[in-house]
């Protein structure tokens, strides 16, 4: 079922792709270190049981760090190395599955102005940016300790987005950061989740680059506004996904596959939308 509905994503967003096909990339930073999380999380509140999976980085450089899939890191170089662009001359709308990601984002965290700013898009509406401060979590600290990979870990809960937030950071590795927009604490954040386990993000790997690493995002116009206001237009989509979609699909057999997946797609991981 979730390929069915990755493809039906896919070609969705070959519209959105053909838009992208002259967008060039902004170096923002070099990456120094790549943390990779795994992602567990709950789409469907109405199927508790009905995990998904994906891969994420969060790739860290002198001044900054930028948190993204793994999917669309991986789509990102197509870009750049010319193979979407072939794939859509021939009229290929498929990809890898390594390209393949349910999160667009870029999350981009700037200790030195402790600034969080997100770049997304919002399906046939448009590229939106916002920004927040690192200040949004109020941490509170646990002598609660355990070793995990290797590495030294203590215990943290904060309530974020409507959720309640365990997270486990590591002393060993002094890096203000962690998956997601999660920072603020004196170390690494190695394993978050809320309460309900709806989203969990576990450390699988910690490297060095092997060869440089630009830490890249799409050079394009995206509107700015306020994380509500964008929330908003996302929620909006969703609930207006049928005349959406009715723009980029002909079929009325796809027109209730997508109602389908889109219905599906009811637990975001910030429950606060106002």
């Amino acid at each position: 079922m979730r390929k069915l509905i990755i493809t039906i994503i896919t070609v969705l967003c070959f519209f959105e792709i053909k838009a992208q096909f002259l967008c060039d990339f902004l170096k923002i930073d070099e990456a120094k270190i790549i943390v990779t999380y795994e992602l567990t999380y709950v789409e469907d509140t109405t199927n508790p049981g009905g995990q998904n999976k994906e891969e994420m980085l969060l790739l860290i450089g002198d001044s900054l760090s930028c948190f993204m899939s793994s999917g669309k890191y991986h789509s990102d170089k197509m870009w750049k190395n010319g193979e979407w662009q072939e794939m859509i001359t021939k009229g290929v709308v498929s990809a890898p599955a390594n390209a393949m990601s349910s999160f667009q984002y870029y999350i981009i965290k700037n200790p030195k102005q402790s600034a969080i700013t997100v770049f997304d898009a919002v399906f046939m509406t448009g590229s939106f940016e916002y920004e927040e401060k690192t200040d949004i979590f109020n941490w509170q600290t646990s002598t609660e300790n355990a070793v995990y990979q290797g590495f030294t870990i203590q215990k943290a809960t904060a309530e974020f987005g409507g959720r309640k937030w365990v997270a486990w950071f590591t002393p060993d590795l002094p890096i203000n950061d962690g998956p997601y927009k999660f920072c603020g604490l004196p170390g690494l954040i190695l394993k978050i989740s809320d309460t309900r386990n709806h989203y969990i993000f576990n450390m699988i790997s910690i490297e060095k680059p092997a060869e440089k690493m630009p830490i890249e995002i799409t050079d394009k116009v995206r509107t700015k506004t306020t994380k509500k206001k964008f929330f908003k237009v996302e929620d909006d989509c969703r609930e207006n996904i049928l005349g959406n979609a009715k723009s980029a699909v002909n079929s009325s057999n796809d027109l209730q596959k997508i109602a389908k997946s889109m219905n599906s797609k009811n637990n975001p991981l910030e429950l606060d939308r106002k």
